[in-house]
Formats: structure tokens, C-alpha cells, sequence
């Protein structure tokens, strides 16, 4: 019995004498800084429908919409400038308004491919994008052989093509928009 009290007053004995021979711990150095002062933010509530201030953003069809009835404006007035031009007997002048139309043509396609599917998938659109894209083929043929007259059938189906996108202006017109 002698031993088993030994033991254990010996470690215990080793544990006060190893806290005592420890080195002190080193004083830490802790800055305190002041808490911050809270600060007031003046949070101006967002414009509603009711506000008179409110400036609604239009849903994507009414924006998509209002470009389309424009470029078909422009396209109109290129069509006339075409028509007149050529009537006048002014070639540079009818070469420029097909040129035009082209670039209009190919600008409007591009910007119809960035749009959302949501608003490209309405019919009418659906069909203005397939139009322009009949058109587009014709419309370059005819600015490549403008000056020679080789394909004085394929500038007579590039008007009646570009007739076809002119008639959709009172569909797209129409295009309801949702709130």
C-alpha cells in the first residue's frame, strides 16, 4: 500500500514542481480601440407606382416594341428613298438607300439575337425575324450586282421581300404589353 501512494504524490509533486519552475507567461500588449459611433444613413425609400415622382420601367416586349416600330420607320423611309432615287434615274443615290437598307437590316438582326427568348418568342416578332432574314440574302445580291444588272430578278425579290417586313408595322403595333 505503501507504493501505490507513492506514485501518485510523486506526480503530483512533479506537476507542482514543473508549474513552479515554468517561466511567468509574457504580458501580452492588447489595443482597445473606442467602439464605433454609430452613424445615421437617411435611406430614401424607392419610387412607387403611386409616387408622382415614380419613372416605371417598361416591361421587355413594350422596349422591343418601340425599337422594332423604328427601325421599320427607318426601313420605310430607305424604301422610299430607294424607290425615288431609282425613278429619278440616280443610281449612287439608290445604291446608297440599298446599302442602308442592308446595314439596317444586319444591325436589326443582330440586336434581335440579344434579346431576351422571352420577348423574341411572340409570333409577330418571330415572323419580322424571319422576314429580315429572307430579306438579308436578296438585299446583298442586289448591292453585289447593283452596277452590272445581272440579277435584276433577284432586286425585284429583294423589294417584294422587303415589302413583306414593311407590313408588319400595324402587327407589331399591336403587340400587347402586360404590366
Amino acid at each position: 500500500m505503501h507504493r501505490s501512494v507513492i506514485v501518485p504524490a510523486l506526480v503530483a509533486g512533479l506537476v507542482v514542481a514543473s508549474c513552479s519552475s515554468a517561466a511567468a507567461p509574457t504580458p501580452q500588449i492588447v489595443y482597445l480601440t473606442p467602439e464605433p459611433t454609430p452613424q445615421i444613413v437617411y435611406v430614401t425609400p424607392e419610387p412607387t407606382a403611386a409616387s408622382p415622382t415614380a419613372t416605371p420601367t417598361p416591361p421587355a416586349i413594350t422596349v422591343v416594341r418601340t425599337h422594332i416600330l423604328a427601325t421599320l420607320t427607318a426601313l420605310q423611309e430607305q424604301a422610299d428613298a430607294i424607290t425615288s432615287a431609282s425613278d429619278l434615274g440616280d443610281v449612287e443615290a439608290t445604291y446608297e438607300a440599298i446599302q442602308a437598307v442592308n446595314r439596317l437590316v444586319t444591325d436589326e438582326l443582330d440586336w434581335l439575337n440579344t434579346q431576351p427568348a422571352s420577348v423574341t418568342d411572340v409570333p409577330v416578332i418571330l415572323l419580322y425575324k424571319a422576314r429580315l432574314l429572307a430579306y438579308q440574302p436578296l438585299g446583298r445580291l442586289t448591292l453585289t450586282h447593283f452596277y452590272d444588272g445581272t440579277e435584276v430578278d433577284t432586286a425585284r425579290e429583294a423589294g417584294s421581300a422587303m415589302a413583306d417586313v414593311l407590313l408588319l408595322r400595324p402587327d407589331i403595333s399591336v403587340i400587347e404589353v402586360t404590366p
